[in-house]
């Protein structure tokens, strides 16, 4: 059962010390160095690099895009429309219905179905899918193996005559709002788009 959805348009390596005085070997009765406590040079070196260059733990997440560091990471999600021939509608509905839980419920593929909608609101006689991947790996086994899938060619035989256009868009869930797990609610959603300025996601994560 498809639920309907409301859509608003929104306009290196460490530094290693090196010495030029020799140094020599003399066992004290009373100090020991255990070896895997850094000495005092190896020190120093550290703070100087972290002064010069930064923390280790700072630039690695410098060279993180803003996606993965806000990103929960563990799962990708593709937002999947269809606009339908709105004579169309009823074959869509009953083909989707039959064909899309196959997929979801085949243990080969590595991905679920999040939900379906109908949009009632914007661009109608238009669907809305979402599924999830278990990382990019997940997608790629998935698509992978849908190709050579028989019930899967046979889906989009039938579906490409219902369609006027179809698109999609890969997405990252934000680490503090997990994906609500697949349930059938019958209530109606918004789908709502931000623009946001160039470097300004973190901002904007923050203050959600």
């Amino acid at each position: 059962m498809f639920s309907r959805i409301h859509r608003v348009p929104l306009s290196r390596f460490p530094l290693r010390s090196l010495s030029t005085t020799p140094s020599f070997a003399c066992p004290s009765p009373t100090l020991s160095l255990k070896e895997d406590e850094p000495s005092v040079p190896s020190r120093a070196n550290e703070i100087i690099e972290a002064v010069l260059y930064g923390s280790k733990k700072t630039r690695e997440e410098e060279n993180q895009t803003h996606s993965k560091v806000l990103a929960r990471g563990k799962y990708v999600h593709e937002l999947q429309t269809h606009h339908v021939k709105p004579d169309k509608v009823d074959e869509y509905v009953k083909l989707v219905s039959k064909y899309m839980p196959k997929i979801a419920n085949d243990p080969a593929n590595h991905v679920h179905l999040c939900g379906s909608w109908s949009v009632e609101i914007g661009q109608q006689d238009s669907f809305v899918h979402i599924w999830e991947y278990k990382g990019y790996p997940g997608h790629k086994r998935t698509m992978e193996h849908l190709v050579q899938d028989k019930d899967y060619n046979e889906f989009m035989r039938h579906l490409s005559p219902l369609l006027i256009s179809r698109q999609n868009n890969m997405m990252l869930e934000f680490s503090f709002w997990m994906t609500s797990p697949p349930k059938v609610t019958n209530n109606i959603y918004e789908l709502r788009k931000y623009v946001l300025k160039p470097g300004r996601l973190l901002e904007w994560e923050m203050n959600w």
